[in-house]
C-alpha cells in the first residue's frame, strides 16, 4: 500500500492499511474511508484504487461470494457455519447492498472468529501439558491475551505462537505476532 518493504512498514501505516482492508470488506466508500482516516476524499479514493490495482483477486473473491450467496441464499464460513441472507433477494437497493456486505463479512469475519476460537483451545491445550505459569485471560477481536510468569515468558511465547499458527492448514501460512508487556497498554 505504501511502496515500502514489509520490514519498513510503520505501526501507523499498518493501522491505515487495516482500516482500508476493513473498509473494503464492509463496502465503505471513499467518503466513509476519508472520515475514518481523517483525510480528503480524493486521498481515500487513491488508497482504494491502489488497493484494487494491487489486489484484484480480493474483489474477484468478494464478487464470487456474493454470486454464490445469491444462488444459495446463504453463505458459509470456512469451517461451515451457515448464515441465511434474505437481503440478497430484496428489491430495495439499500437492503440488497446490506446483504452483500453481510455475505462478505460473514465469510471473512466469521472465519476469523472461528480461527481465534480454535487458537484459544490450542493454546489452552498446549499450556495444559506444561507446568508453565500461564493462563488465558482475554480475547478481543483477533487478540488473545495471556498472563504469564516472567520466568516462563520465553518458553510460553514460542509455544503460544506455534499453537496459534497450527490451528489450520492453508496454502498460505497463518502467521501470528506475539508481544509481551507488563500491561495491555504496552502491547
Amino acid at each position: 500500500m505504501f511502496g515500502v518493504g514489509i520490514d519498513q512498514v510503520t505501526y501507523e501505516q499498518r493501522q491505515v492499511a487495516k482500516k482500508i482492508n476493513f473498509s473494503i470488506l464492509y463496502g465503505l466508500s471513499a467518503f466513509g474511508l476519508s472520515k475514518d482516516l481523517g483525510i480528503g476524499v480524493s486521498e481515500a479514493r487513491t488508497y482504494l484504487d491502489r488497493y484494487q490495482a494491487q489486489y484484484p483477486r480480493v474483489f474477484a473473491w468478494m464478487d464470487e461470494v456474493i454470486a454464490k450467496a445469491r444462488i444459495a441464499g446463504y453463505v458459509r464460513t470456512h469451517l461451515g457455519r451457515k448464515r441465511q441472507l434474505p437481503e440478497l433477494f430484496e428489491a430495495n437497493k439499500t437492503l440488497f447492498q446490506q446483504g452483500c456486505r453481510l455475505a462478505i463479512n460473514t465469510v471473512a469475519q466469521g472465519t476469523a472468529a472461528e480461527l481465534v476460537k480454535l487458537g484459544m483451545i490450542a493454546v489452552y491445550n498446549a499450556l495444559a501439558t506444561t507446568k508453565l505459569q500461564a493462563i488465558l485471560i482475554l480475547q478481543v477481536h483477533d487478540e488473545v491475551i495471556l498472563e504469564v510468569a516472567n520466568q516462563d515468558l520465553a518458553h510460553a511465547k514460542g509455544m503460544i505462537q506455534h499453537a496459534l499458527e497450527s490451528v489450520i492448514d492453508w496454502d498460505i501460512p497463518l502467521t501470528v505476532g506475539v508481544h509481551d508487556g507488563s500491561s495491555w497498554d504496552e502491547l
